[in-house]
């Protein structure tokens, strides 16, 4: 059941664990930020752990990625709260949060070309996908919210694997790889399921 209910659960961290987090500073904070703007931060927040782990320093790198899973949960809670979902929300949040993975991912290889680099680029093309294949089906009238290997998880296991840096390359070059097949995985889920949902669709 637990497993059953990961795989169709696009961000179970994020129900769990970054909305619990996030909630309360939401109401707080209401209409004095708006959702826009706290994409924005989780942006800069995830260039900024990019560029730390790119130039060695992995513990601060670890700390603000986990800083920008928090925000990039916030900002969706601030609009929720509010009611304030609007398109060009939704557009600023997929693109840049497509710009902070590379980032991040890209700080790793950067960092030791040789341990991450295969591994490194499997991740970013996985994650780019993922997130395509949900707006592809979205623009075909289905909701894709299957695999395991969503973005709350890429966030939490990039931030694990900044903080094994201070500790030893060879673990993380394990973690990389497995979260790497993890989303490829979540990438052919998804693909099956659209096309199960379209072939139904098509005998209806």
């Amino acid at each position: 059941m637990v497993l059953k209910a990961l795989l169709t659960s696009e961000y179970p961290l994020t129900r769990y664990v970054g909305r619990p987090l996030t909630h309360p500073i939401a109401v707080r904070i209401g209409m004095k930020m708006s959702p826009n703007m706290i994409t924005g931060i989780a942006t800069t927040v995830g260039v900024g752990a990019g560029l730390a782990i790119a130039l060695g320093n992995v513990l601060l790198g670890a700390v603000l990625t986990f800083t920008t899973f928090l925000f990039d949960c916030l900002d969706g809670e601030v609009a929720r709260h509010t009611g304030r979902v609007t398109p060009l929300g939704e557009f600023l949040d997929a693109t840049l949060d497509r710009i902070v993975d590379a980032v991040i991912i890209g700080a790793f290889i950067i960092f030791d070309p040789r341990v991450f680099l295969i591994p490194g680029l499997l991740l970013t093309a996985s994650s780019f996908l993922v997130s395509y294949v949900r707006r592809v089906a979205a623009s075909l009238n289905l909701e894709c919210r299957v695999g395991l290997a969503g973005r709350d998880l890429r966030l939490v296991v990039l931030t694990l694997m900044a903080a094994l840096l201070t500790l030893t390359t060879f673990y993380t070059w394990i973690v990389i790889w497995g979260l790497a097949i993890t989303t490829a995985i979540t990438v052919i889920h998804r693909i099956a399921y659209v096309a199960k949902r379209l072939r139904e669709h098509d005998r209806k």
